[in-house]
């Protein structure tokens, strides 16, 4: 377990429960970041690395005198079905429609992270990939989850964590980058960092 301070610039409840399997010392930063949409034709890689990128950009301007001497971390994640960026619902129609296009089909998700300290040139930043087929659905199973609650902040429409695992019926891959953040990825970074 890392002793040294990290702020974690994310509102994500998943997030914050992963990375305390590594750091004792957490601070949750609120960042007022609007994610910018995705457009047909852009690769996801390509997205998802621009999402990091902004990301990182904002904290150091909304936070500069918190993770001056700390360790700073951000991550996004999003799920691709055939070349095509699904992120958080706009609405219930929106939920339904990603997930009768999920159905019986396989997606990639992607999550992608930089950390580093602040002021240093030497920063990690890795995208990780992880598979995922999904079961057919019936329409009542759709109607019946999105009824829930549960999709409407999650990239795709679903919760691998949450009651959305009865959908799922494989993972290849690190099973917790479909949750949010790749950790083993994440506490190789940290050792090559050297922090401690």
């Amino acid at each position: 377990m890392f002793k040294d301070k990290l702020n974690l610039a994310s509102q994500s409840p998943r997030r914050r429960e992963l990375i305390q399997v590594l750091f004792n010392n957490v601070k949750s930063l609120s960042l007022s970041f609007d994610e910018p949409r995705w457009k047909s034709g852009i690769k996801a890689s390509s997205y998802i690395t621009h999402c990091v990128k902004a990301k990182w950009s904002a904290a150091l301007k909304e936070f500069p005198e918190i993770i001056k001497k700390d360790f700073l971390l951000v991550a996004d994640t999003i799920v691709v079905l055939e070349g095509e960026v699904l992120g958080k619902p706009s609405d219930v129609a929106d939920a339904r429609s990603m997930l009768r296009a999920l159905s019986g089909r396989e997606h990639q998700v992607l999550s992608a992270f930089k950390l580093g300290r602040v002021g240093e040139s030497k920063c990690a930043f890795k995208i990780v990939h992880t598979e995922v087929r999904f079961l057919p659905l019936s329409a009542r199973s759709i109607a019946e989850y999105v009824a829930t609650g549960e999709p409407m902040d999650k990239a795709g429409s679903y919760g691998l964590q949450g009651l959305g695992m009865k959908f799922i019926q494989s993972v290849n891959g690190p099973y917790a980058n479909v949750m949010g953040l790749p950790i083993a990825e994440v506490a190789r970074a940290a050792q090559e960092l050297g922090i401690k």
